[in-house]
Protein backbone atom coordinates (compact mmCIF):
# COMPACT_ATOMS: atom_id res chain seq x y z
CA UNK A 1 0.00 0.00 0.00
CA UNK A 2 1.40 3.42 -0.96
CA UNK A 3 1.80 6.24 1.54
CA UNK A 4 -1.17 8.05 -0.01
CA UNK A 5 -3.37 4.96 0.22
CA UNK A 6 -2.28 4.48 3.84
CA UNK A 7 -3.10 8.14 4.62
CA UNK A 8 -6.50 7.87 2.97
CA UNK A 9 -7.39 4.60 4.72
CA UNK A 10 -5.82 5.27 8.15
CA UNK A 11 -4.76 8.90 8.56
CA UNK A 12 -7.96 10.67 7.56
CA UNK A 13 -10.25 8.55 9.81
CA UNK A 14 -7.87 9.08 12.76
CA UNK A 15 -7.75 12.84 12.12
CA UNK A 16 -11.54 13.01 11.80
CA UNK A 17 -12.05 11.09 15.09
CA UNK A 18 -9.62 13.45 16.84
CA UNK A 19 -11.35 16.56 15.49
CA UNK A 20 -14.78 15.16 16.34
CA UNK A 21 -13.75 14.35 19.92
CA UNK A 22 -12.02 17.71 20.33
CA UNK A 23 -15.00 19.72 19.09
CA UNK A 24 -17.53 17.59 20.96
CA UNK A 25 -15.58 18.07 24.20
CA UNK A 26 -15.12 21.78 23.59
CA UNK A 27 -18.83 22.21 22.86
CA UNK A 28 -19.89 20.29 25.95
CA UNK A 29 -17.54 22.35 28.13
CA UNK A 30 -18.79 25.59 26.61
CA UNK A 31 -15.31 26.50 25.35
CA UNK A 32 -16.51 27.10 21.80
CA UNK A 33 -19.78 28.70 22.75
CA UNK A 34 -23.17 27.38 21.81
CA UNK A 35 -24.98 27.44 18.52
CA UNK A 36 -28.19 27.98 20.50
CA UNK A 37 -26.93 31.09 22.31
CA UNK A 38 -28.26 34.27 20.71
CA UNK A 39 -26.04 37.34 20.68
CA UNK A 40 -27.25 40.37 22.67
CA UNK A 41 -26.97 42.52 19.55
CA UNK A 42 -26.79 41.57 15.92
CA UNK A 43 -23.16 41.20 14.87
CA UNK A 44 -21.75 43.19 11.99
CA UNK A 45 -21.54 41.14 8.81
CA UNK A 46 -18.34 39.12 8.82
CA UNK A 47 -17.45 38.02 5.32
CA UNK A 48 -14.28 38.01 3.30
CA UNK A 49 -15.54 41.15 1.55
CA UNK A 50 -16.25 42.97 4.83
CA UNK A 51 -12.81 42.02 6.18
CA UNK A 52 -11.11 43.22 2.99
CA UNK A 53 -13.04 46.49 3.14
CA UNK A 54 -11.87 47.01 6.72
CA UNK A 55 -8.25 46.11 5.87
CA UNK A 56 -8.17 48.49 2.90
CA UNK A 57 -8.41 51.44 5.32
CA UNK A 58 -5.04 50.59 6.84
CA UNK A 59 -3.54 48.50 4.03
CA UNK A 60 -4.78 50.00 0.74
CA UNK A 61 -2.78 47.54 -1.37
CA UNK A 62 -4.13 44.42 0.38
CA UNK A 63 -5.59 41.82 -1.98
CA UNK A 64 -7.48 38.58 -1.51
CA UNK A 65 -5.65 35.27 -1.67
CA UNK A 66 -6.74 33.23 -4.69
CA UNK A 67 -9.31 30.56 -3.84
CA UNK A 68 -8.16 28.21 -6.59
CA UNK A 69 -6.71 24.80 -5.78
CA UNK A 70 -2.95 24.99 -6.37
CA UNK A 71 -1.20 22.34 -8.43
CA UNK A 72 -0.03 19.47 -6.25
CA UNK A 73 -2.81 19.83 -3.67
CA UNK A 74 -5.63 17.33 -3.12
CA UNK A 75 -8.88 18.56 -1.57
CA UNK A 76 -11.79 16.96 0.27
CA UNK A 77 -14.35 19.60 1.20
CA UNK A 78 -17.53 19.37 3.26
CA UNK A 79 -16.49 16.15 5.01
CA UNK A 80 -18.98 15.37 7.80
CA UNK A 81 -17.19 14.31 10.99
CA UNK A 82 -20.14 14.46 13.40
CA UNK A 83 -23.92 14.78 13.29
CA UNK A 84 -25.77 17.08 15.70
CA UNK A 85 -29.46 17.81 16.11
CA UNK A 86 -28.69 21.21 14.59
CA UNK A 87 -27.03 19.65 11.54
CA UNK A 88 -23.79 18.13 10.36
CA UNK A 89 -20.40 19.33 11.57
CA UNK A 90 -18.07 19.45 8.60
CA UNK A 91 -14.44 20.07 7.77
CA UNK A 92 -12.32 20.69 4.71
CA UNK A 93 -9.12 18.72 4.17
CA UNK A 94 -6.27 19.89 1.93
CA UNK A 95 -3.04 17.97 1.57
CA UNK A 96 -0.06 17.93 -0.73
CA UNK A 97 -0.15 15.11 -3.22
CA UNK A 98 2.77 12.75 -3.16
CA UNK A 99 4.09 9.68 -1.45
CA UNK A 100 5.61 10.99 1.75
CA UNK A 101 4.51 12.14 5.18
CA UNK A 102 3.55 15.75 5.70
CA UNK A 103 2.88 17.73 8.88
CA UNK A 104 -0.73 18.55 9.71
CA UNK A 105 -2.11 22.01 10.44
CA UNK A 106 -5.53 22.42 12.02
CA UNK A 107 -7.20 25.72 11.16
CA UNK A 108 -10.23 26.52 13.28
CA UNK A 109 -12.53 29.34 12.21
CA UNK A 110 -13.29 31.40 15.30
CA UNK A 111 -16.72 32.80 14.47
CA UNK A 112 -18.52 31.18 17.41
CA UNK A 113 -21.36 30.00 15.11
CA UNK A 114 -22.37 33.66 14.88
CA UNK A 115 -20.19 35.24 12.20
CA UNK A 116 -18.50 33.80 9.13
CA UNK A 117 -17.78 30.11 8.60
CA UNK A 118 -14.98 27.68 7.84
CA UNK A 119 -15.14 28.33 4.10
CA UNK A 120 -13.51 31.71 4.76
CA UNK A 121 -10.32 29.80 5.66
CA UNK A 122 -10.18 27.76 2.45
CA UNK A 123 -7.78 30.02 0.48
CA UNK A 124 -5.33 30.08 3.40
CA UNK A 125 -5.55 26.30 3.91
CA UNK A 126 -4.99 25.63 0.20
CA UNK A 127 -1.88 27.79 0.15
CA UNK A 128 -0.50 26.10 3.28
CA UNK A 129 -1.01 22.69 1.70
CA UNK A 130 0.77 23.88 -1.44
CA UNK A 131 3.82 24.69 0.71
CA UNK A 132 3.91 21.11 1.99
Amino acid sequence: MSAVETWLSEGIPILMRFISRFLTSALSLGILGSAAAAPATAPKPFTIDSVMQSLKKTYPHATRVADTLPAGVAAKENVTFAERTTGALQLDLYRPTGYKSFPAVLIVHGGGWIAGDRTMERPFAKQLAALG
